[in-house]
């Protein structure tokens, strides 16, 4: 987590995750931002950015749009566009061995070589998305210099208008303003970090989208009478609702995820979505805290036996862990069935 930490992300920015998969770094980010500007995770493998679609899902993160594209096309059609870029990029691994040892048969030589010239093409196409004045940082999960110090030099004489800069962080702080996680020096696998500042100073911008409708005022009303405590709906896409605060260009970009999506609207009927319930509040919210056995009931799919009526945020632990639509005695289960699993029953 070292690398969203000196990327230090804050509310109202404008965040690229550019190889985000499978997110953890991105809903750190995305938590500090607290829901404010607009953080983009982009994850180019399609089978990666669906795993990386479904952990923003569960985090709830509002202000997230999930990209799957190549770092190039987005430098073409977002030049400059963002406060700061994460590059943690793909790299040989060295830093995985401890946890899984079957990783040190696919390491080679050859590999590492192959790592390191990616990452400078990764690197040459951040360099175009970050605005004047804004901040990249690059991060691996490897001890191998190739990869990290030298493409770390190597990125500065190459992109003159970047330089390092430093950072601390509790108990970190790396020689010449680059820090490796070496377990003498921390506990935790293996990473490598180091922070570049762009000169300038330039305000980001990203060319708005016109192709995603945008909700209309009896679609709002619809919504908000049936969930007041929601945010308001900005945009529609098909029957779904859904809240983000800037939406920028995404023609011709494949996209798995648009912001908040609050629920779905079929005729008449609003019916909110998992995603809504673990981003809100609990102000305001009907919510039902329930107890360990009715916990692992409900994440397994079945109903609970609890008076309520109408919709209801379930929580456990002050947690909340999805909807539920209480009647006659019940609370029927709206847990996502992708997500139920039979090993949480006894």
């Amino acid at each position: 987590m070292i690398p969203a930490a000196v990327l230090d992300a804050k509310p109202g920015e404008k965040i690229l995750d550019l190889c985000a998969a499978p997110g953890g770094k991105t809903t750190q980010m995305g938590c500090a931002m607290r829901g404010e500007g607009l953080i983009v995770c982009n994850e180019p493998v399609p089978k990666r950015a669906q795993i990386l679609s479904r952990n923003i899902e569960r985090m709830g993160l509002p202000n997230c749009i999930v990209t799957c594209a190549r770092p190039e096309q987005l430098a073409y059609q977002w030049p400059e566009g963002f406060d700061a870029v994460l590059v943690d990029a793909p790299c040989s691994g060295e830093g995985m061995f401890r946890r899984d040892p079957n990783t040190r048969m696919e390491w080679s030589a050859a590999k590492a070589e192959g790592c390191s010239e990616r990452q400078r093409e990764i690197l040459s196409a951040a360099a175009g998305l970050v605005r004047p004045g804004g901040r990249l940082v690059y991060s691996t999960c490897t001890y191998n210099p190739q990869e990290n110090e030298n493409n770390a030099r190597w990125f500065t004489e190459r992109f003159r208008e970047f330089s390092i800069e430093p950072f601390t962080l509790p108990g970190i702080e790396g020689e010449q303003y680059m820090f490796t996680c070496y377990p003498h020096r921390i506990k935790g696998e293996g990473q490598f970090a180091v922070s570049f500042r762009k000169s300038g100073n330039k305000a980001g911008h990203l060319p708005q989208d016109h192709s995603v409708r945008t909700a209309s005022d009896q679609e709002k009303e619809l919504f908000a009478d049936a969930f007041p405590s929601l945010p308001e709906a900005t945009h529609r896409i098909g029957n779904t609702l859904i809240f983000i605060p800037e939406l920028p260009d995404l023609k011709g970009i494949r996209t798995y995820r648009i912001g908040l999506h609050l629920g779905d609207i079929r005729g008449r009927i609003a019916i909110p979505d998992h995603a809504a319930a673990l981003c809100i509040g609990t102000t305001g919210v009907p919510s039902i805290e329930l107890s360990p056995e009715q916990a692992v009931m409900y994440m397994g799919g079945e109903t609970i036996p609890e008076d309520a009526r109408g919709w209801i945020r379930l929580c456990y632990r002050g947690i909340a862990i999805g909807w539920g639509k209480g009647s006659d005695g019940m609370i029927k289960n709206h847990y996502p069935k992708a997500l139920r699993s039979s090993r949480f029953l006894p």
